[in-house]
């Protein structure tokens, strides 16, 4: 019984490894060609004041960039250890910010949202929000670098403990997918 074991871990361990490099270059090229089609479709949409809702819609694309990350460190995982992901998919399938980012950027996107929407107040609608979303741009760089550091270290930690820790799986792919700064 134990035989079998580990004969069925060595060869899930063998098969990650071959899936491994077409794993991270599909997700490397996919993530990188749909974030360059929303980056160019923020430029257009910003050149031509949103005009057109077809290119709106695709500059949503930009969000793919925060699977990149997450997406190869999951690959990887399942070789190093091919039943961390077998128990619990989800914590690949939808990654949060970082709590750096939780806890200083979106509270000021928050309020600068509260303000852009305030119809008593001139003040608030006009100053406040646009002083809001400019310092949210400003804070969520470097939020979201800090909580990319935290990713990457808590991704080395995962990986040197075999992904045991369910926990620090989480917080390596939750902080992982600060790639996306803006």
């Amino acid at each position: 019984m134990e035989f079998n074991s580990i004969s069925t871990s060595v060869s899930d361990r063998v098969k990650n490894l071959l899936i491994l490099p077409p794993a991270v270059i599909f997700y490397t090229v996919g993530g990188i060609g749909f974030t360059c089609l929303g980056v160019a479709a923020h430029i257009i949409a910003t050149a031509t004041f949103s005009k057109f809702e077809a290119v709106n819609k695709r500059s949503i694309l930009t969000r793919s960039s925060r699977f990149l990350l997450p997406n190869s460190f999951s690959a990887v995982m399942n070789v190093v250890n091919p039943d961390v992901s077998s128990r619990n998919k989800s914590w690949v399938r939808n990654p949060q910010s970082g709590f750096v980012s939780q806890y200083v950027a979106f509270p000021i996107l928050k309020t600068a949202i509260i303000a852009s929407n305030d119809d008593k107040s001139i003040l608030n609608r006009h100053v406040v929000s646009r002083v809001g979303f400019g310092l949210f741009g400003v804070v969520s760089v470097v939020t979201r670098t800090t909580d990319l550091a935290i990713g990457i270290l808590a991704a080395v930690l995962s990986l040197a403990t075999l992904g045991v820790s369910q926990k620090v799986n989480e917080i390596a792919v939750d902080h992982l997918s600060s790639l996306r700064l803006v």
